[in-house]
């Protein structure tokens, strides 16, 4: 993923950071999909069979890559051949400057 996404953009050294993280989510999540897939789904715990805990952190490593992968905004081609770039959103809520600045 560092090569594919390195050798077709130059990114900020800001970016670079964000990918380092989106990097390791992947590695992340593939090691507890392989701790499921060794161990099960479906484990026994002190109140009965529960969801594997590796199962859950795959999810939410899964949850940070695309979150940090859309933070990079990186272009993307469109079935026509035409460039686009996702739209710049800005914080919501209380992360927003006063007065929409």
């Amino acid at each position: 993923m560092w090569r594919a996404i390195t050798g077709k953009f130059d990114l900020e050294p800001h970016e670079l950071e964000v990918l380092k993280q989106i990097v390791v989510s992947v590695d992340l999540a593939a090691a507890a999909d392989a701790i499921v897939a060794a161990e099960g789904l479906i484990i026994r715990g002190e109140s009965g069979p529960k969801q594997h805990p590796a199962a859950i952190e795959g999810r939410l490593q899964r949850q940070t890559f695309t979150r940090l992968l859309a933070s990079l905004r990186l272009p993307v081609e469109n079935d026509d051949g035409t460039v686009s770039v996702p739209q710049y959103r800005g914080p919501r809520g209380p992360y927003a400057l006063a007065g929409g600045e």
